[in-house]
């Protein structure tokens, strides 16, 4: 199994609710233990798609210590503060160097780790690139020519298409090409890898073409290629299978089944929020330690449901996922909710497109609503207009009457 790449946190932030506090507690702030320092890359611009290439290899060295291409990492290794500036520079020589300049140079993979970078790092990417990319992979998959890491490659753009939130009109497109030309199913030197099966996985399922039979026959394929495997492949199988439902495991082959429980069934979703670090205060108190992995934006929401008297827990589990704010007996006679606080820094919405929310918190959504909660989304700017307790509290209880996301 490949190591587990290290998880960095949060650096200092600059952005705030309020002139008279942060917005991330001192748990969300630290110095990175890779920080770049005067190595920054942001000082120079790319002005090819080579260079471009070689810019995101080196953000990805930082980040990782590795080199080994757009697989070898988490999107939490990948969302780190640290790296926010150069990752935004790069989304902007993209636009610079041109769709058709990047696209006719670069491979796959290429193109693949650009992307992946782009969304963990928490930008959108121009929607003219994306479709140009996905155009370029079903040319290559309908010419018959991809290599093995041509297709883990093509997995992960039809990913990439997903979590920048065209799954309909371009992931579901390379999804149904790479299952009608059996590239799931298939052997020797033009076959996925154990990366671009876990990718094609979560696609699959949010392009709502994952059935028992493909599933089985890439969990198959991550057996047999799991050395290639990270920690975070396995989170995404997992949320795969929680979206597409559990049924999905039933009667599948021993060998499937069984790699899935062993490995996949408690996987950790790999949620780009990057996670806070406790206190080292020996003997902290348990609220203090509470307190800490919320931002300030979600414990100002929290006293504010303390003060309409909502009994409420932070940082639970569901479905997989960390919900920071959950009650199971809101006023009024509710079914249990989760309330989801919506800021850039982490990461429930695009850095470089604030008003819109990413794709990975809205299949949170999806995941916690399937478990019988009502989803009520909170924006930082709406908070913001907020002055005082009393219109705090009166529009959070306007917020807990409503029906919640849909």
């Amino acid at each position: 199994m490949a190591r587990r790449c290290s998880l960095q946190l949060l650096n200092s932030c600059s952005s705030s609710l309020a002139p008279r506090a942060p917005l991330l507690p001192t748990a969300y702030r630290r110095t990175p233990s890779k920080a770049l320092g005067s190595l920054r890359l942001a000082s120079s611009v790319p002005a090819d798609p080579l260079a471009l290439s070689d810019r995101a290899s080196d953000l990805w060295l930082q980040a990782t210590g590795s080199a080994a291409g757009w697989h070898c990492a988490g999107r939490q290794t990948l969302s780190t503060e640290d790296l926010r500036e150069d990752v935004s520079a790069l989304l902007q020589s993209c636009s610079s160097i041109g769709n058709d300049a990047l696209v006719k140079t670069l491979t796959l993979p290429q193109l693949a780790q650009v992307l992946r970078l782009l969304l963990a790092g928490g930008q959108l990417p121009d929607a003219a690139l994306l479709k140009a990319v996905t155009e370029k992979t079903r040319s290559q998959l309908t010419a018959g020519t991809a290599s093995s890491a041509d297709l883990d490659a093509s997995a992960a753009i039809a990913l990439a298409a997903c979590e920048a939130g065209s799954h309909a009109d371009l992931g579901t497109g390379i999804v149904q090409q790479m299952i009608s030309t059996g590239a799931a199913r298939s052997d020797g030197a033009q076959a996925l890898g154990g990366a671009g099966a876990a990718a094609l996985s979560l696609a699959a399922a949010i392009c709502e073409q994952l059935d028992t039979t493909l599933l089985e026959s890439l969990l198959i394929r991550c057996s047999a290629k799991e050395v290639d495997l990270e920690p975070a492949m396995l989170g995404d199988i997992r949320l795969a299978t929680t979206i597409a439902g559990s049924d999905i495991i039933l009667d599948m082959d021993p060998r499937a089944l069984s790699f899935y429980r062993t490995l996949c069934q408690d996987a950790v979703l790999d949620d780009p929020r990057p996670p806070a670090e406790e206190p080292d205060v020996e003997g902290a108190a348990a609220s203090d330690i509470l307190e800490n992995q919320l931002s300030l934006f979600e414990q100002e929401v929290s006293r504010t449901l303390r003060n309409l008297e909502v009994v409420h827990s932070r940082t639970s589990t569901i479905g997989g996922f960390e919900v920071q704010l959950s009650a199971l007996a809101p006023p009024g006679g509710r079914s249990k909710c989760a309330i989801f606080c919506e800021e850039p820094l982490i990461r429930s919405v695009y850095l470089n497109t604030p008003s819109q929310r990413t794709a990975w918190q809205s299949w949170k959504y999806k995941v916690v609503a399937n478990h019988g909660f009502q989803v009520f989304p909170l924006t930082v700017d709406k908070w913001k207009t907020l002055a005082t307790t009393e219109d705090r509290s009166t529009y959070l209880r306007e917020v807990l009457a409503g029906e919640g996301w849909q």
